[in-house]
C-alpha cells in the first residue's frame, strides 16, 4: 500500500505541473493540429507504447475445488484477445499464454498481433485449455497436479527473452501477468519471488521496463485463506527494489461459479470473465505512463488549432487537443459559459485517444445532465464531434448546426481503433443526423467499431427535402434507416444490432404510458430497451419520417423464448411519461453495450404512434325542409399501438373554392383534448344536418390529433335539403293502405252526393316537403287485386265504387280521377284527401269468367283492392294509395237489369212446367238452396214447400267471377194439374245463414223470355 500511495502522489504532482503549464503558456506537451488526413504513426504526441503481455495461468490441482474457476480464466484471456480496444490489431501488443502446474507449457508462443486473423489464431489456441467436461477429470486441459509459480515465471520469462532475443522489438515493456487463486507451498514462493526479482532487475539492465501483476480469483475475500492468498501474490507483484516498476494484484470477487458443481459457460462465469478482461484493460494502461489529465473549458471563443492556451484557460478546441496528446484526459466545461455559444472557426479535432472523457453537463442539475454550452457548426462544418478512438465518452454537450452529424464515431486512417464509445445526455439539433457510427474508411478487422453505447440522446433536425431519402437520426452504417433483418445475424457497426420488433403504448395514471414490446436476435437476453418520444416528423409519399426524439425512460428484457429465428423477448416500462407528440420509438442496447438505431417501420407507420381509422365521408341524403334535423355519427377507431388524442373539433370548407355551408352542420361530443383513446377503443362524435334551407349542402368535420398520417382528419359531410325531392303520400294512421267496411252493397242510385257524404272516410295527404313546386293529378282508381282471368287492366276502371274528394278550408269537394285537373302543390305545403266506400251492386251480365271481359263494375265481391294513382307532372314518378273495402256477406235478390229497382220473380206456365226466375247478388257467391212455395188468387197455399238445394254447384258451373250478379231459372212440372196457381213465393239461403224472400206478381202465360235452358 506505501508503495501504490507513492505513485498516487508523483501522478497527482504531475497533474498539477502540467496544468501550471497550461495557465503560465509554457511549453510542456506541444500539441499541434489534429488532422482528419495525419495518418502517421499516432494522432496523439506520444507514439503508441508496445507491450509484450505473458499471461501464466495457474492449471493446478487446487483448481478443481474451485467450481468453474480454470475456464473463467480461460475465458477471461479469450475475452480480451477479442476485444481490440484492449489488445489493438496494430501490432503494439504481443501476447502469449503459459499454463502452469508442477511444471509448465507454452500454450501460445509470443505472437505480434497485427490483425484480426493473428487475434483469431490465438483465440482458437486458447479455446483449446478450456475444461469441457468434468473438472475433477484429471486429464489434459482440466486442472490437475502441484502448483509451482516457480516454473510458470522461469518458462514464461526464457520463452519471451528467446522470442525477442530472436526477433527484437525496440521499446516494448513487458507486462507478466500471474493468474492464480494464491495458493503454492512457501518454499514454491519463495523461489518465484527470487525469480521474479530478478527478472525484474535483468530487464532493467537492458532498458526493459518489466512488471509483475497477478489476479486473485476463486477466493472470497471473507475467507479464512485470503489474506494470506494475496499476501502471496503481493509478494510477487511488489520489487523490493523501491524504484522499480510496481505490479499489482486484482481480486476478481467469486461467485456461484466458483463453488463445486458450477456449470460453464452462466451469468456469474461471464461477468467474471469480463471483469478479468476489463482488468487486464486497466493494468495495460497503467503501463503506458498516461498521467491524468483535468481539463477544464473556460474559454467561450474558439481558437485556431495548434494556438497554445491563453492564462485564462483553454478553449474546447485546445482542450480536445491536450487530451489527445495526453492519450486521454477528463475534459469539463466552466460553470461560467452555462448558457454561452461556441462557434467553430474550423472542424473540432477528433477525439483520437482512448479514455477521453468530454462531459458538459451542469454540475447544478447533474441529474439532468443539462447541457452548459452549445456547439455551433454554423452550418458549414461536417461533424460536430468526431470520435476515433475507444473507450471516449461525450455526455452533456448541445451539439447544432453541423451538415452531416452531432456525433460521428468512426474512423479514419486505418489503424484507429473505434469501438467502446459512450455518447450520453447529448442535446443534438438541426444536423442532418444525430449519431453516425461507420467503419467504412477502416482496413478490415474482425469486430470493428462495436460496444458503442448511445443513450439518453434528445435529437432534432429540421425536416429535410423529401429526396434524397433523409438519414437516420442514429445511423448505423452512414447510410440511412437500415431495417431489421431475421436473427438479427449481420454484423458491421456496432453489429447492426436489430432494434425492437414491436412497440405498443397505453394510457396510464397521472399523465404516463405503460410501454410493452418484443424484442428477438442472439443479444436480446438482458439488453437494455430505451424508450422515446418523437418530438418533430413529416411525412413524405404517405411515409411517416422521424426528425427528432426525446429519451422517456428505459426498461430490460423480461421473458424471452426460443423461437425459429433465434431468441425473443418481451420487456414492459411502466410509469413513462407521455410523448408530446404521442408517438414513440426505442433502441436497445445489448449486454456489451451495442446501441442500435432507433426503431421504424418499413410500412411508413410511425413505430408507435395512434392510427385513426374514420369514414372518408358522410352522407345524409335528400331530408325533407323544416323536418327534423337530421343526426349521424361519426365513429373514430385507434386501429394504431399508442393512444389517439383528438385535440380539437370543428366545421369548415373542404376547399377554399366550396359555397360557405358551416352554419347547416353542427357537432357534439367531441373527446376532451385530455382524453386518450387507447388502441382498440373509438369515441362517437355526433354531427346534425339542419334542415331549414333548401339546397345541397357540403361541409368537412376537422378533427386535429396527433396521427401524423392524418393530419389533420378530415370527413366530407354532404347532404341536401328537399332538392328535386318529388311529393309523397301519407296515410290515415300511418297505414300501409286505406281499409273499410265491411259495407252493404248500395243499389246503384247515381247523384245521391249527400248520402255518400254521410258514409265514412279515411284520409290520406299528399305532402311536398321539398323545395320546388309541382302539379299532381288524380289519374285513375284501379281495381288491382281481382281475379286476373275476370277482369284485364283495359277494364280495371274502379272508381265508381269509391268517392274521393279533396278537402280544404273546411270545403269538400268531389275529384273525378282522369277528369279533374291537376292540382298544383307548393314547398312544404300539404293537400289533404278523403276516400269513402261506396260499393254497387252489379247488374246481371251474360258473360263468363274465364273470358278476360269483365269490367269492375260488373263484379263487386265481398273484398275489393283498389288503388288510387296520381301522377306528377315533369317527372316519372307516381303516387299510389291502396285502397281496401269489406263488402258484407247478405244474400240479395234483386232486379237483374237495374239493381236499384225492386227485385223481380217471374212465374209462367209452358205446357205442364211452371218456371220461376229471379236474380241474386252474393258478394261471396255461396248460395246454397231455394224454397219455393206456390198460392192461388185468394193467396191460399198450394202444394207443399219445395226445397231446391245444391244451387253453388249449379252456379260454380258457370264460371262466375266472385261477386258477379247471376239469374237462377227453376222449373216443376204439374203445371196442368194446377191450374189455380197463380203466384210463386221464393226464399233463398245461402250458407252465412243470409236469406230473402219475395212474391211474386202475376203468372204470365208468356214464358219467351225465360231461359229455357235453365233448370
Amino acid at each position: 500500500m506505501h508503495h501504490r500511495r507513492s505513485r498516487s502522489t508523483i501522478v497527482r504532482a504531475f497533474v498539477r505541473v502540467f496544468l501550471a503549464a497550461l495557465i503560465t503558456g509554457a511549453v510542456f506537451i506541444t500539441p499541434r493540429p489534429q488532422l482528419a488526413e495525419d495518418c502517421g504513426v499516432g494522432v496523439g504526441c506520444k507514439p503508441q507504447p508496445k507491450i509484450d503481455l505473458a499471461f501464466m495461468l495457474d492449471r493446478s490441482g487446487s483448481m478443481a475445488t474451485r467450481g468453474q474457476t480454470w475456464n473463467i480464466m480461460v475465458d477471461g484471456v479469450i475475452r480480451a484477445l477479442r476485444d481490440r480496444t484492449i489488445v489493438p490489431r496494430d501490432g503494439s501488443i504481443a501476447v502469449s499464454v503459459v499454463a502452469f502446474d508442477g511444471g509448465a507449457n507454452i500454450s501460445v508462443p509470443l505472437t505480434d498481433i497485427n490483425s484480426g486473423d493473428d487475434a483469431n489464431k490465438v483465440i482458437a489456441l486458447v479455446e483449446g485449455l478450456k475444461c469441457p467436461g468434468d473438472i475433477h477429470s484429471q486429464v489434459f486441459p482440466c486442472p490437475f497436479g502441484e502448483t509451482s509459480w516457480y516454473s510458470g515465471i522461469l518458462v514464461t520469462g526464457n520463452h519471451v527473452n528467446q522470442t525477442r532475443g530472436a526477433h527484437p522489438k525496440p521499446g516494448a515493456s513487458r507486462v507478466l501477468l500471474l493468474v492464480s487463486d494464491g495458493s503454492t507451498t512457501p518454499a514454491d514462493l519463495d523461489q518465484a519471488s527470487v525469480l521474479a526479482e530478478q527478472s525484474r532487475n535483468d530487464a532493467a539492465t537492458v532498458s526493459i521496463r518489466l512488471t509483475f501483476d497477478a489476479f486473485l480469483m476463486g477466493v472470497d475475500p471473507g475467507s479464512p485463506g485470503f489474506a494470506t492468498s494475496k499476501a502471496a501474490l503481493d509478494q510477487i507483484v511488489t520489487p523490493k527494489n523501491p524504484q522499480g516498476p510496481l505490479g499489482t494484484t486484482t481480486v476478481i470477487n467469486p461467485g456461484p461459479c466458483n463453488l463445486e458443481g458450477a456449470s460453464s459457460p452462466g451469468d456469474d462465469c461471464t461477468r467474471q470473465a469480463s471483469e478479468f478482461a476489463e482488468k487486464t484493460r486497466s493494468i495495460l494502461r497503467g503501463k503506458m505512463d498516461f498521467p491524468g489529465l483535468a481539463l477544464q473549458v473556460t474559454a467561450e471563443g474558439d481558437t485556431l488549432p495548434g494556438t497554445a492556451p491563453a492564462k485564462s484557460g483553454p478553449s474546447l478546441r485546445q482542450a480536445i487537443e491536450a487530451a489527445n496528446c495526453n492519450g486521454g484526459g477528463a475534459i469539463t466545461i466552466s460553470p461560467t459559459l452555462k448558457g454561452k455559444t461556441i462557434s467553430l472557426l474550423a472542424p473540432l479535432p477528433a477525439l483520437a485517444s482512448p479514455d477521453i472523457v468530454l462531459d458538459g453537463c451542469d454540475p447544478v442539475d447533474d441529474l439532468n445532465c443539462t447541457p452548459l454550452v452549445t456547439i455551433d457548426g454554423g452550418g458549414t462544418l461536417a461533424d460536430g464531434i468526431w470520435i476515433r478512438s475507444n473507450r471516449d465518452t461525450v455526455r452533456g454537450m448541445r451539439i447544432i448546426n453541423f451538415t452531416h452529424a452531432g456525433i460521428l464515431i468512426a474512423p479514419f486512417c486505418p489503424t484507429d481503433n473505434v469501438a467502446r464509445n459512450l455518447v450520453e445526455r447529448n442535446v443534438l439539433e438541426n444536423n442532418p443526423a444525430g449519431v453516425v457510427v461507420t467503419d467504412q474508411n477502416a482496413a478490415p478487422r474482425d469486430g470493428f467499431n462495436e460496444r458503442n453505447t448511445i443513450s439518453q440522446n434528445n435529437i432534432k433536425r429540421l425536416a429535410p427535402p423529401s429526396t434524397p431519402a433523409p438519414p437516420a437520426l442514429i445511423d448505423l452504417g452512414g447510410d440511412g434507416p437500415t431495417d431489421n433483418d431475421a436473427g438479427d445475424a449481420d454484423s458491421g457497426p456496432n453489429t447492426l444490432l436489430n432494434f425492437p420488433d414491436s412497440l405498443s403504448v397505453v394510457s396510464g395514471p397521472n399523465g404516463t404510458v405503460t410501454i410493452t414490446g418484443n424484442v428477438s436476435g442472439p443479444s436480446t437476453a438482458g439488453a437494455t430497451i430505451e424508450l422515446y418520444g418523437v418530438t418533430a416528423s413529416h411525412v413524405v409519399s404517405g411515409k411517416f419520417v422521424m426528425d427528432g426524439v426525446i429519451f422517456l425512460g428505459e426498461t430490460k428484457t423480461g421473458t424471452c423464448a426460443i423461437t425459429a429465428s433465434g431468441t425473443s423477448c418481451i420487456f414492459t416500462a411502466t410509469a413513462i411519461p407521455a410523448s408530446p407528440s404521442g408517438q414513440y420509438t426505442a433502441t436497445v442496447t445489448d449486454s456489451l453495450g451495442n446501441t442500435s438505431e432507433l426503431m421504424f417501420r418499413v410500412d411508413g407507420k410511425p413505430p408507435a404512434g395512434p392510427e385513426a381509422s374514420f369514414p372518408a365521408s358522410i352522407d345524409f341524403g335528400n331530408v325533407t325542409l323544416n323536418s327534423t334535423p337530421q343526426t349521424k355519427p361519426v365513429q373514430i377507431t385507434n386501429s394504431g399501438n399508442a393512444p389517439l388524442q383528438i385535440a380539437g373539433c370543428s366545421i369548415a370548407r373542404c376547399v377554399p373554392a366550396d359555397k360557405d355551408d358551416t352554419a347547416r352542420f353542427s357537432i357534439s361530443g367531441c373527446p376532451e383534448p385530455s382524453a386518450l383513446i387507447n388502441p382498440g377503443q373509438q369515441v362517437t362524435i355526433t354531427v346534425t344536418f339542419a334542415t331549414s334551407l333548401c339546397g345541397p349542402a357540403k361541409i368537412c368535420l376537422v378533427l386535429s390529433g396527433n396521427d401524423p398520417l392524418h393530419a389533420p382528419i378530415s370527413i366530407t359531410l354532404t347532404g341536401q335539403v328537399g332538392s328535386n325531392l318529388v311529393p309523397t303520400i301519407a296515410l290515415e294512421g300511418n297505414a300501409s293502405t286505406l281499409s273499410f267496411g265491411p259495407v252493404s252493397a248500395r243499389s246503384q242510385r247515381r247523384g245521391d252526393k249527400k248520402v255518400i257524404k254521410k258514409q265514412p272516410f279515411h284520409t290520406f295527404t299528399i305532402d311536398n316537403k321539398g323545395c320546388d313546386a309541382f302539379n299532381v293529378a288524380i289519374s285513375s282508381i284501379k281495381r288491382v287485386t281481382d281475379v286476373p282471368k275476370c277482369i284485364s287492366s283495359s277494364n280495371a276502371d274502379d272508381k265508381r265504387q269509391w268517392v274521393l274528394t279533396q278537402f280544404k278550408a273546411g270545403t269538400e269537394t268531389v275529384i273525378t280521377p282522369g277528369l279533374t285537373g291537376a292540382f298544383s302543390i307548393a314547398p312544404g305545403e300539404t293537400l289533404n284527401f278523403r276516400v269513402r266506400f261506396n260499393p254497387s251492386i252489379p247488374a246481371v251480365v251474360n258473360k263468363a269468367c274465364p273470358d278476360g271481359k269483365l269490367t269492375a263494375d260488373e263484379v263487386m265481391p265481398d273484398k275489393v283492392d283498389s288503388v288510387i294513382n296520381i301522377s306528377i307532372a315533369g317527372t316519372s314518378n307516381t303516387l299510389a294509395v291502396p285502397l281496401t273495402g269489406q263488402v258484407s256477406k247478405e244474400l240479395r235478390l234483386i232486379d237483374p237489369n237495374d239493381p236499384s229497382r225492386s227485385p223481380a220473380v217471374s212465374l209462367c206456365r209452358s205446357g205442364n212446367d211452371f218456371i220461376t226466375q229471379f236474380s241474386i247478388y252474393d258478394s261471396n257467391q255461396n248460395v246454397d238452396r231455394a224454397e219455393f212455395q206456390f198460392m192461388d188468387s185468394a193467396g191460399r197455399i198450394v202444394g207443399q214447400v219445395i226445397n231446391v238445394a245444391v244451387l253453388d254447384q249449379a252456379v260454380a258451373a258457370r264460371n262466375l267471377a266472385t261477386g258477379q250478379s247471376f239469374t237462377i231459372v227453376q222449373r216443376f212440372s204439374g203445371a196442368a194439374d194446377n191450374r189455380q196457381v197463380v203466384n210463386v213465393q221464393v226464399r233463398v239461403f245461402d250458407k252465412d245463414g243470409a236469406s230473402e224472400a219475395v212474391l211474386s206478381s202475376a203468372m204470365s202465360s208468356n214464358c219467351a223470355g225465360v231461359q229455357s235452358n235453365q233448370r
